[in-house]
């Protein structure tokens, strides 16, 4: 829990010392909702704490440690893109991670950035488009969808992990 609560408060100085420590780990999760410590970096757009947290993941491990999901199925990505925090989002990308993976509504971070209207979020994916395979075919893929308003309703039903998601202590 200490890790989670030093990412919270953006202290790099605690997070680099609980490593040193050890009994500490990258992937942990302190609730069910498998929120773990990147998916907090990217929520707050902390990229300093993205380049420490990749000091600790083997370079082999880093594009599956990137593309790891949390509860409904939000990567990393898709979180920087709900908050627009593009230079996060950028730092992703270059280390490898999965442009094209969907949450549990079949969204990727794209149709994220775009519903909420991330606009530095798109101007990124539009930008790296040009260089980026997955991202050039998502840009293609766009151009072609129909304009077709969404009709999925998620205030039917509200379970309770959505209100304490962040939640470092439950």
């Amino acid at each position: 829990m200490a890790l989670h609560m030093a990412v919270e408060e953006k202290d790099t100085a605690k997070v680099t010392d609980l490593f040193e420590g050890g009994g500490v780990h990258y992937n942990f999760s302190v609730t069910p909702n498998n929120i773990l410590i990147l998916h907090r970096c990217a929520r707050l757009g902390d990229v300093k704490m993205l380049q420490l947290l990749l000091g600790e993941v083997l370079l082999e491990a880093q594009p599956s440690f990137l593309d790891t999901v949390s509860t409904y199925g939000f990567t990393a990505l898709q979180w920087c893109a709900l908050y627009d925090h593009a230079a996060f989002a950028e730092d992703l990308i270059k280390y490898g991670c999965d442009t094209t993976q969907t949450n549990y509504r079949h969204k990727t971070a794209w149709d994220i950035a775009d519903a909420l209207q991330s606009n530095a979020v798109l101007k990124l994916f539009d930008r790296l488009a040009a260089s980026h395979p997955q991202l050039a075919q998502e840009q293609q893929r766009r151009k072609h969808r129909p304009e077709v308003p969404d009709t999925f309703r998620d205030d039917i039903q509200l379970d309770f992990t959505r209100f304490v998601l962040w939640s470092v202590m439950l």
